[in-house]
């Protein structure tokens, strides 16, 4: 899917112009750690390719970009090999410096209602009368132009849509989901693991969510 080598041309006469994704899926993922912001993306972009031969994208983590002295930078791999093994490297060179290698681990994802727009529910079971506008919080079908409206969410009142994690409904309901997971590791599937953002941690270092039962059926196995 993302190479459009594998799309044909046309189907029935008419032209085909495939949209690839944006990202790989985390297995393809990798993070260079803490370059530092003096090192442009695009310089970046050409140390990489030279070393590493299957890259489909290279971006940096908008989370990390702050005014500090560095931020991390995301690569999506197409060989799952090749991914293994600058894992296994540990270390990444650029410009002469070494710079630590990690694997991406994607954030537990939340369900939004696309009718009402709530967290932890689907619209198949939502109870809700209308479809409501994630930006002005009126009723989508209403007549108004809602690709244009004021946004002003219906969940805080606050100058953003409903759905955006810096809601603080949306907020809330993230950090309760996580600290369920960590009630709960043992039912967190093996060899799976989530990335806690910083403002949920509860403990310095603690970046990941995994199975409390791998240890158990390490041992099983061995």
């Amino acid at each position: 899917m993302c190479n459009i080598n594998n799309f044909p041309k046309e189907i029935n006469n008419i032209k085909v112009t495939p949209v690839l994704p944006t990202r790989l899926p985390p297995r393809n993922a990798i993070i260079l750690k803490f370059i530092d912001n003096t090192i442009k993306l695009e310089d970046i972009q050409v140390h990489v390719k030279e070393k590493l031969k299957s890259v489909y994208t290279i971006e940096e983590m908008m989370g990390t970009m702050t005014t500090y002295r560095s931020r991390h930078i995301r690569i999506d791999l197409l060989s799952q090999d090749e991914c293994t093994s600058t894992l296994n490297s540990g270390k990444f060179a650029i410009r002469g410096h070494l710079y630590n290698v990690d694997e991406y681990l994607s954030s537990p994802r939340i369900l939004i209602c696309n009718k009402c727009n709530t967290p932890g529910r689907i619209k198949k079971y939502c109870k809700s009368t209308i479809e409501i506008c994630k930006r002005c919080g009126n009723d989508r079908h209403d007549g108004a132009d809602h690709k244009n409206c004021i946004i002003k969410c219906h969940h805080c009142v606050e100058n953003h849509e409903a759905v955006n994690f810096k809601c603080k409904t949306i907020s809330k309901f993230r950090q309760n989901l996580l600290n369920k997971l960590k009630e709960n590791k043992h039912l967190l599937p093996l060899h799976i693991q989530f990335y806690i953002p910083q403002q949920y941690r509860d403990r310095k270092g603690e970046k990941a969510l995994i199975s409390s039962n791998v240890g158990i059926h390490q041992s099983q196995d061995q």
